[in-house]
């Protein structure tokens, strides 16, 4: 186990991680995109401005670990560990990315582009979408009870196919909500 480490502007595509379990370890500006993570633990750890894309995470444990700034194009999280599962996203690329059957309770993605990521069947009660734009992010089943929505962009969400129960929306955010009945709204 490595603890309490800092890596910076180091390319883990060209030297990979000695180890597999890091505790309270900070990486900044480092390359991990396409690498093999398979049975990696990350536990309280940060990633600031990171690429990660592509890379494996088929039983990857993260947990209460924050990624800010990230590149992280095409990840399967649905492949994580699901024991404790608590990533936070702030100002994060997350284009294509997949958390099918995720649960992802309060989980913050603030200020993120997640265009085209699955949340089908996913668990995001309590989940802040602050400032994120989800242009064509799929919820289908998903359990949205009490996410909040407000400053969210290009979202598209049929309410009779997920729940969304005191989920907060704005009032400018009701055509993501309507479109699916073919309804016009109009600006007045």
């Amino acid at each position: 186990m490595i603890a309490d480490a800092h890596f910076e502007s180091i390319d883990f595509t060209q030297s990979p991680l000695s180890d597999t379990d890091f505790d309270n370890c900070h990486f900044k500006a480092c390359r991990l995109g396409g690498i093999d993570l398979t049975d990696h633990l990350f536990t309280d750890c940060s990633f600031v401005d990171c690429d990660l894309s592509g890379a494996n995470l088929f039983n990857t444990a993260i947990r209460d670990s924050t990624f800010i700034n990230c590149k992280m194009i095409g990840l399967n999280f649905s492949e994580c560990n699901a024991f404790n599962f608590s990533p936070v996203f702030e100002g994060c690329r997350l284009d294509l990315s997949n958390f099918h059957q995720c649960t992802l309770r309060e989980c913050i993605f603030t200020a993120c582009r997640l265009h085209e990521v699955e949340f089908a069947e996913a668990d995001l009660q309590g989940a802040d979408f602050s400032n994120s734009d989800l242009q064509g992010a799929n919820f289908d089943q998903s359990d949205l009870r009490g996410a909040n929505f407000v400053s969210a962009l290009h979202f598209r969400i049929n309410p009779m196919d997920n729940n969304i129960k005191k989920a907060r929306f704005a009032s400018t955010g009701l055509s993501g909500l309507l479109s699916d009945f073919g309804i016009i709204i109009l600006d007045s």
